[in-house]
């Protein structure tokens, strides 16, 4: 059986790497608008793959935990629909 988290292990490049460009588009773009439409497209990507952690998360849950889980997901699916409108 393969390790339950080596699935959450392969995804941390795509959060570091948000995250890094998150940091540089701040950095050198600033407030222009450019950097304003970068960070918010970001901020959706990372709202949607926390959603998705929390979802695998919700799958390997048992119990209670498992209806936490899927609140915490519905709530980071919310939050990047909210950008998306926005």
């Amino acid at each position: 059986m393969a390790d339950p988290l080596s699935k959450s292990r392969s995804l941390q490049p795509a959060v570091v790497f948000i995250f890094a460009l998150q940091v540089v588009a701040t950095a050198w773009l600033g407030e222009s608008l450019a950097g304003s439409v970068l960070s918010h497209t970001l901020q959706i990507a990372a709202a949607w793959l926390a959603a998705g952690y929390a979802l695998a998360a919700f799958r390997q849950a048992r119990g209670a935990s498992r209806h936490f889980w899927l609140l915490v997901s519905i709530g980071f699916l919310i939050s990047g629909a909210v950008r998306v409108l926005r």
